[in-house]
């Protein structure tokens, strides 16, 4: 994601380039802080702790993935989009909120396409849930981003405790999600995702090279 930005930052992407140039970077960096922190056992966000926590546990690829995603779009965005606003959202700066979700939604074939190759059954969730895993990639993103929004416009007129109580409402919510997508309720469901896991790679190293290829088809707003 965060090269993703900073790509469309140096094309011109964006309405004011020079103010998502920084964005990229306090986006970038609210993950390596909260990774940082519960690697140090220091206090936590709630919706990073449940990944975290559950990094060592045999759930699915896609799994690890959603929550990762779930907690630095629909948290991390919404806070960077908060703190680059000085206390009122602009226009522009909504349109460069969603210019950055273009680029995140444009990713998803892409990343889906990388994480079949780690996962050779993940089509059987087509068949479990009776839809396709970009519809739940994409469902999954515009929630996010939804969220995201909404955090930003909660918090970007208020200071001092009334932010925080809102920051933490936010980050709970966040983290039952994480909860959900890390052990989703229903018996099939549960047989589905432990076969689909049965034969994805245990190794991380063979895991990261078969993700870690270049992205071939450019985002959708830089074409």
């Amino acid at each position: 994601m965060t090269l993703r930005i900073r790509d469309a930052v140096q094309a011109g992407a964006f309405q004011d380039n020079a103010r998502m140039e920084h964005f990229d970077v306090v986006f970038a960096n609210r993950y390596l802080e909260a990774y940082y922190q519960f690697q140090a056992q220091q206090p936590t966000r709630q919706c990073w702790a449940v990944p975290f926590r559950h990094a060592q546990q045999r759930l699915l690829l896609l799994q690890h993935l959603f929550m990762g995603m779930n907690a630095h779009i629909s948290f991390d965005l919404g806070l960077t989009a908060a703190q680059m606003a000085s206390g009122s959202l602009s226009e522009d700066l909504r349109a460069d909120f969603d210019q950055v979700n273009d680029i995140l939604e444009a990713m998803i074939n892409e990343m889906q396409r990388r994480v079949n190759k780690a996962s050779p059954l993940l089509f059987l969730l087509d068949w479990i849930g009776g839809r396709g895993d970009e519809w739940v990639a994409n469902f999954s993103l515009r929630s996010s981003r939804a969220m995201a929004w909404e955090l930003a416009v909660a918090i970007a007129p208020l200071e001092g405790e009334a932010r925080e109580a809102v920051i933490d409402q936010f980050d709970a919510k966040v983290a039952r999600l994480n909860t959900l997508i890390a052990a989703p309720p229903g018996r099939l469901l549960g047989f589905g995702l432990r076969l689909i896991r049965r034969f994805e790679p245990r190794a991380i190293a063979k895991i990261v090279e078969r993700l870690k290829a270049p992205f071939l088809v450019p985002p959708k707003s830089m074409a």
